[in-house]
């Protein structure tokens, strides 16, 4: 069942012309559940030195209001535009280092895990498409726990700034709260209703308005401040007892424990296996997954008290993951990793890239192409559907950047017969062979192979 080039080409970052695939299933778990090697060589800032930029720039601002039209405004307006200025230079070097762990990695399957799931809690900071703390959440939220229990993942990501901010968390107020006796502010249901709707039980799940309305109560208190980040408040917390799908929460006074319990107790609810097995098997594998595979992922979230670990080896080992016929249409971030990955760029290459060429080569194409990077339109993330992917402005782009791309990112262009025979594992199909042969330029024919089926398709 297992082949190398689709465990590249479907499960990890696309092929490489430097870097061996995994030889079997064995070792490619094996990569998974080791160190995590990327993220050691291509580190972040961090949350916690993001927001010490972001505070300064932020009360810079509030203190120009109170000195509005002195010499002193100037000043303080000043500090604060250095300060967006460099939380846009770090973003684009995260982008950067996303690029990098993808072109450079043998744990191919992390990477692409590390966008899956980023994609399911989808948020970005509101205001800015180019604020460091989105990526800066996915490494300190998502990243380290892959493998592990879904139900950390899940607490990590929902007391995370990014996510409290996104989905006006931080301004849900429980309406008996002191806060709330004393403003009138009220409840948000954002959170709340995403948090069943998309990240744990799914569309359809049995569960009621009502339900919803008592995770929303129950929630209040979680908050955020820019200089600290994450803040429980239990004077904006409701007071009262909330009952979500039976269960009572938070009898005695309101505590950060009973949020972790009810997410606890949403993580292991029969309906979260199903739905997040269903969402692998579409993103990696196909629109219409096999139902005995999504099964298969099912009863093993279950029976492992929901790991995430045994859920990807479950479908992994199932026969339709290695259906040759690909199903799936590689979707932009994809697309651009991949083929820096099989053209082979080198490390220094793309670590010499300064502010302009990240934006020139990923930032704008990736905006472009309708998937700026890690700024998702809605909470339900990216569109799965081949459709939206092939529609003629994308693959316009798509066209635009493998023309003129490749020459920017290496000096030694590979032969395009070789990168055909690469990602084609072997001879290219014969229409792809015969394009890239009569190919007036080495240019032109590693375009066409880039924006071939045999490319795109995974």
């Amino acid at each position: 069942m297992f082949d190398p080039r689709i465990a590249e080409r479907r499960f990890g970052t696309g092929v490489s012309p430097h870097l061996l695939p995994p030889p079997d299933l064995a070792d490619m778990l094996r990569r998974l559940h080791g160190p995590d090697r990327m993220a050691a060589a291509y580190p972040g800032l961090g949350s916690v030195a993001l927001r010490q930029v972001r505070y300064k720039g932020w009360l810079a601002k509030q203190q120009s209001k109170k000195v509005k039209g002195t010499a002193k405004e100037g000043d303080l307006r000043s500090i604060y535009f250095a300060s967006a200025k460099r939380m846009r230079k770090i973003n684009y070097a995260y982008l950067q280092q996303f690029a990098q762990r993808a072109a450079q990695t043998e744990d191919g399957f992390r990477e692409r895990l590390v966008l899956f799931w980023t994609d399911h809690f989808a948020a970005r900071v509101k205001g800015s498409n180019t604020d460091a703390l989105t990526p800066a959440f996915v490494d300190d939220a998502i990243r380290p726990h892959l493998t592990g229990r879904f139900a950390d993942m899940l607490f990590a990501v929902m007391t995370d700034p990014v996510m409290l901010n996104f989905l006006d968390q931080d301004e849900s107020v429980g309406p008996n709260s002191m806060v709330g006796m004393d403003t009138g502010q009220g409840l948000n249901e954002n959170l709340a209703r995403e948090v069943m709707e998309l990240h744990t039980l799914g569309v359809g799940a049995t569960y009621s308005q009502r339900d919803v309305e008592q995770l929303a109560e129950l929630l209040t208190g979680l908050s955020a401040t820019v200089k600290s980040g994450f803040a429980w408040r239990p004077d904006m917390a409701e007071p009262e007892a909330e009952t979500v799908l039976g269960r009572v929460y938070g009898e005695a006074a309101p505590t950060l424990d009973d949020i972790r319990q009810v997410l606890e107790d949403l993580a292991i609810h029969p309906a979260t296996g199903p739905h997040l097995a269903r969402k692998l098997a579409i993103h990696f594998i196909s629109p219409e997954p096999d139902e005995d595979m999504v099964a298969r992922g099912a009863e093993a979230y279950r029976d492992s008290g929901g790991m995430l670990g045994p859920v990807y080896e479950a479908l992994l080992s199932h026969p339709a993951a290695w259906d040759p016929a690909p199903h799936k249409i590689r979707q932009p971030q994809d697309f651009l990793f991949a083929a820096l990955r099989g053209l082979g760029v080198a490390p220094d290459r793309l670590a010499a890239l300064n502010s302009y060429g990240i934006r020139r080569v990923l930032q704008f194409p990736l905006a472009a192409m309708g998937q700026p990077f890690l700024h998702p339109d809605e909470p339900n993330g990216w569109p799965e559907d081949n459709v939206h992917w092939l529609s003629p402005n994308n693959q316009a782009v798509r066209i635009e950047w493998a023309a003129q791309a490749p020459s920017l990112l290496t000096p030694d262009l590979p032969d395009p017969r070789d990168f055909a025979r690469l990602i084609s594992g072997g001879d290219p199909e014969p229409g792809l062979k015969t394009a890239v042969e009569r190919a007036e330029t080495q240019a032109l024919g590693l375009m066409m192979t880039l924006v071939s089926p045999a490319f795109q398709r995974r």
